[in-house]
C-alpha cells in the first residue's frame, strides 16, 4: 500500500464519500476507528491518481510497474487492477447495500424476515429458532426438555448417573412403550410404575407383555408378582433374613417342569380340591404316571408301588412319630443284612430297645412274647419250620398235613408238650408211637394205654375180664383172661395151687412147662392137679389172669 498523503485529490475525495457506509461497517467488524479506514482507502486511491506523485517512489509509475510484475505472479500477488475489476463483477446491489449499513446484526436478521439472534451473534445466546445439527455442541449440561424428545438413543457415559421418568412431586404412573411389532400400536409392551410413598422404592412396577418375560441369567429380589407366564433359567429367592417365592390363587396353583419342546415332566401342585400338596411324574411323552401326596389330615399317598431310603450311609431309617413322646418307633436295615424295628421313649434320644429283627441269616428275633390268633409254617422239606428252644425243631417231615418234632443234634429225639408236670400233653421223640398225659399216662399208637391207676395197660385190663376164646387156630399163644388149659407134667412135678408159670405149646395137642414150642401170653396160675394112677404124671388146670 502506498504511503499517505496529506492532499487528496477530488477523485479520492469522491470516492471516500461514496463509500462512507462501507467504511464505517468495516471498522465495527474491525474494531478500529471510522478515519483510519476512511484513510488507508483514500490513500491507495490517491497514489494511483494524483499527479503530483509521477515522480515518486509512491506514485502510479510504479504502481504500475508493481502490477506487471504482479500479473507474471514474480512475488505470487494479485495486481491492483484485477482486484478493480473484482469490485466492479461483485459491486453490492442496493439490498446489500442496506445491509451493510444496518447497524446491528438483529436489524439485518429483521430487514431479511429472519429471527432475531442475540447481540453478541453467538449460537450459545439463541433464544428463539432452530439450529442445525453441525450446530449443536457435543455436551450439554443439565438441560430440561418440556416436550417430547426424539432420538435413536441414550447412552449414559458418566459414573452412578441414570434416567429418571416423572415429577417427583407429583402423583402419576410414568411408563416407558416399547415398539417392535411395527403395526403402529400405542406399545407392545410397557413398564409402568405406580404407587409408592415417602420412602424409597415403595412403588410398583408394571410389566406388560403378554409374548412373556425372558431372562437369561437369574431373577433375584426380595418379593416379585407376576400375572403371566415367566420364563427363566434360574429362579433364586434370597434376603436377608431368608427367601421365598409365591404363587397367589385361590384355585389350585401348579409348578410345571417341561422339557424344551413344551412337554410336561413333572409338577407341584398345590390342590384345594384334595386339601393337599401333591408332586406329579410325567414320562417323556408328557403322560402322567405317578403320584405322591401330602395332605393338610397328615395323611401321605404315593401312587408308585416302590419307595427307597438310604443307599449312602451304613444304614436306612424311616421313623414313624407320634404325639406321645414315649411312643416312638422307626425301622432301620443295616449294612450286615440286619433289619430293626424299635420303639423309643424319647424320640430315639438315647434309647430304642428292639421289638423284632432279622439278622443276614433271615432269622427272626422277638424279645417278648408273640400273640397271634395263628402260626402258619409253610412246608420247607427239612422238617424245620418252627424253632422251639435251643435244640428243637417243628416242622414238616416232607408230607402234607404232618407236623414233625425234632432234636436240634438229634432228630429221634424231643418232646413236644402242652402244659406242665401233672397236666402236661405231648409227645417223646424218642418213643415214636406214645402220646403222653400226666406223669405216665400214655395212649401208643396201636390203640392201647397204660393205666397207671392199674399199673397194667388196657388190653391187659379188659383181657383180664372172663371171656371166652372163640378161634380155631392149633397154636394159639394168646388167650383172653379167664381162659383155663390142661397142662401135662413128669413124675413128682408137682404145682401148688395158684402158682404162676410160665406155659409154653408143646407137641401139637398139649402144653407144658418147657420144650422147643412158643410161649403164651400173660399169666397163668394153676388151679388144681391130678395124679394119673400107675404113671405118676400129673395134669394140672390152668386159667390165664393176666
Amino acid at each position: 500500500m502506498a504511503e499517505p498523503t496529506s492532499k487528496f485529490q477530488p477523485e479520492t475525495l469522491d470516492f471516500i464519500a461514496r463509500n462512507a457506509r462501507v467504511a464505517d461497517h468495516v471498522t465495527k467488524i474491525l474494531g478500529v476507528s471510522p478515519r483510519a479506514v476512511s484513510g488507508a482507502l483514500a490513500n491507495e486511491y490517491d497514489t494511483r491518481h494524483n499527479n503530483s506523485l509521477l515522480a515518486s517512489w509512491s506514485g502510479a509509475p510504479v504502481q504500475w510497474l508493481g502490477d506487471v510484475f504482479a500479473k507474471r505472479n514474480y512475488f505470487g500477488g494479485v495486481d491492483h487492477e484485477a482486484l478493480e475489476e473484482s469490485y466492479a463483477t461483485t459491486a453490492l446491489t442496493p439490498l446489500a447495500r442496506d445491509l451493510v449499513g444496518d447497524a446491528t446484526a438483529a436489524a439485518m436478521k429483521t430487514r431479511l424476515g429472519l429471527a432475531a439472534v442475540a447481540s453478541s451473534g453467538s449460537a450459545g445466546d439463541l433464544t428463539t429458532g432452530k439450529l442445525s445439527d453441525d450446530r449443536l455442541p457435543s455436551t450439554m449440561t443439565a438441560k430440561t426438555i418440556t416436550g417430547a424428545l426424539t432420538a435413536q438413543g441414550f447412552v449414559t457415559t458418566g459414573a452412578n448417573h441414570g434416567i429418571e421418568l416423572g415429577p417427583p412431586n407429583t402423583a402419576n404412573t410414568p411408563f416407558i412403550d416399547f415398539h417392535s411389532g411395527g403395526n403402529g400400536a400405542d406399545y407392545d409392551a410397557r413398564i409402568m410404575a405406580s404407587g409408592g410413598n415417602a420412602s424409597l422404592g415403595q412403588a410398583g412396577l408394571t410389566y406388560i407383555a403378554h409374548g412373556g418375560h425372558y431372562f437369561t441369567g437369574g431373577i433375584i429380589g426380595v418379593g416379585a408378582a407376576f400375572s403371566s407366564n415367566v420364563s427363566a433359567v434360574n429362579f433364586v429367592a434370597s434376603g436377608g433374613s431368608g427367601g421365598a417365592m409365591y404363587i397367589l390363587s385361590n384355585s389350585d396353583r401348579v409348578l410345571a417342569f417341561q422339557s424344551a419342546a413344551s412337554v410336561t415332566r413333572g409338577t407341584i401342585v398345590s390342590s384345594q380340591a384334595n386339601s393337599a400338596m401333591q408332586i406329579g411324574v410325567w414320562n417323556t411323552s408328557g403322560v402322567f404316571q405317578q403320584l405322591a401326596s401330602w395332605h393338610e389330615t397328615g395323611l401321605y399317598s404315593w401312587s408308585g408301588h416302590i419307595a427307597r431310603v438310604g443307599g449312602s450311609g451304613l444304614s436306612g431309617e424311616i421313623q414313624l412319630l407320634t404325639n406321645n413322646i414315649g411312643h416312638s418307633y422307626r425301622m432301620i436295615g443295616v449294612n450286615d443284612g440286619g433289619l430293626y424295628i424299635q420303639r423309643s421313649s424319647d424320640r430315639f434320644v438315647s434309647n430304642a430297645p428292639t421289638l423284632l429283627s432279622w439278622n443276614g441269616m433271615n432269622e427272626a428275633t422277638f424279645p417278648n412274647y408273640i400273640y397271634a390268633p395263628r402260626f402258619v409254617a409253610t412246608a420247607n422239606g427239612d422238617g424245620q419250620a418252627i424253632k422251639v428252644g435251643d435244640d428243637v425243631w417243628l416242622g414238616d417231615v416232607n408230607q402234607a398235613d404232618t407236623l414233625s418234632v425234632r432234636g436240634q443234634a438229634n432228630s429221634a429225639n424231643g418232646w413236644i408238650q402242652f402244659g406242665y408236670g401233672g397236666n402236661k400233653l405231648g409227645v417223646n421223640g424218642s418213643v415214636g408211637d406214645r402220646l403222653y398225659w400226666g406223669v405216665s399216662f400214655f395212649i401208643q399208637s396201636d390203640g392201647n394205654m397204660y393205666m397207671p391207676m392199674w399199673g397194667d395197660y388196657l388190653g391187659n385190663v379188659v383181657n383180664g375180664k372172663a371171656s371166652v376164646y372163640t378161634g380155631g387156630t392149633r397154636d394159639e399163644t394168646n388167650f383172653p383172661i379167664g381162659h383155663t388149659i390142661l397142662v401135662e407134667t413128669g413124675n413128682a412135678d408137682i404145682k401148688e395151687r395158684n402158682s404162676a408159670h410160665a406155659i409154653y405149646l408143646n407137641s401139637s395137642y398139649g402144653y407144658g412147662f418147657g420144650g422147643g414150642g412158643a410161649q403164651l401170653a400173660g399169666t397163668w396160675r394153676a388151679r388144681g392137679g391130678y395124679d394119673s394112677p400107675g404113671s405118676g404124671a400129673w395134669a394140672y388146670c390152668f386159667v390165664r389172669t393176666a
